[in-house]
């Protein structure tokens, strides 16, 4: 049952992204209303410098986190495995015309992380440790990845990463969002 209801779950949010996708008022409502202070307080817990190269795995349809740190002046290149959600982040990015945003169909855990500053790792992404986990080997030491975390009943249906389990030597830190969700920042010294 666990299962249904998290495939369940995944059709409605995918729906939501791709309906934000296809209006910019909808997208840009959307990632006001429950992405700005998210990133807000994640880009307060860490260090970045103006034109930072930042890697955000699993963009899906709507790539809210790589259109608000390209806004924040970073230099974002966003992948997800999922070609029907990179055709519409394209789509997305090529309206917004925001150049500093560069989209292509990856899988997160087989990426060399070592040109990039920074990973964002979103918050439903699949196999999600063992792409931390690649982010963390690749990065060089000190360089954050910033993933998402569901919190409370939500953990019934998407399992935490807590920064013990990944099972590497690296120290982390931990911001608290609303609606049940919180950033786990981990990096190697």
């Amino acid at each position: 049952m666990t299962n249904a209801l998290l495939s369940l779950v995944n059709v409605v949010l995918n729906w939501i992204e791709h309906l934000g996708a296809r209006s910019d008022r909808c997208g840009r409502w959307y990632r006001d209303r429950f992405y700005r202070r998210l990133i807000e307080r994640e880009l307060k817990s860490i260090t970045l410098k103006p034109g930072a190269m930042v890697l955000h795995i699993g963009c899906g349809p709507l790539p809210m986190t790589a259109l608000y740190l390209a806004e924040m002046g970073f230099q974002v290149k966003a992948i997800d495995y999922d070609p029907a959600a990179v055709r519409s982040a394209h789509q997305v990015v090529r309206q917004s015309h925001d150049e500093s945003i560069t989209v292509w169909e990856a899988d997160g855990r087989d990426i060399d992380c070592s040109p990039f500053d920074a990973v964002w790792v979103s918050l439903v992404v699949g196999d999600k440790q063992r792409i931390v986990v690649q982010a963390l080997r690749t990065l060089r030491p000190g360089a954050p990845v910033l993933y998402r975390n569901y919190r409370g009943l939500l953990t019934l249906l998407y399992p935490r990463l807590t920064a013990e389990s990944l099972g590497l030597e690296c120290e982390h830190r931990r911001v608290i969002h609303a609606l049940g969700k919180e950033t786990i920042i981990v990096w190697v010294s």
